[in-house]
C-alpha cells in the first residue's frame, strides 16, 4: 500500500496524541449557563481557530490553548451569550 495514501487527511486528522473532540467535549462541559446554538457557534469558532493554527505549524496542544484564549474565558462568554 502506498504510504502517502494511507496517511491522507488534514494535519489535524493525521497528528497523534491530541483528541480534539475530547477537548471540545470537556470545554463544552465547563459551561453552566450556555447551551444550544450559542455554544455550538462558539465551538465552531474554536475548532476553526484551532485548525488554522495547526495548519500554520503549531503543535495541537499549543494550538488548543491559544485558540481557547483567543475565544475568551468562560465567564465572559457566558455573560455575553447567555
Amino acid at each position: 500500500m502506498d504510504e502517502g495514501a494511507h496517511n491522507a487527511g488534514t494535519p489535524v486528522e493525521r497528528a497523534a496524541g491530541f483528541d480534539l473532540e475530547r477537548a471540545l467535549g470537556e470545554w463544552r462541559a465547563g459551561f453552566t449557563h450556555l447551551a444550544g446554538n450559542e455554544l455550538n457557534e462558539l465551538a465552531d469558532h474554536l475548532r476553526e481557530e484551532f485548525t488554522r493554527l495547526v495548519a500554520l505549524g503549531l503543535a495541537q496542544d499549543e494550538a488548543w490553548l491559544i485558540a481557547r484564549r483567543r475565544l475568551g474565558e468562560r465567564p465572559a462568554l457566558e455573560d455575553e451569550f447567555a
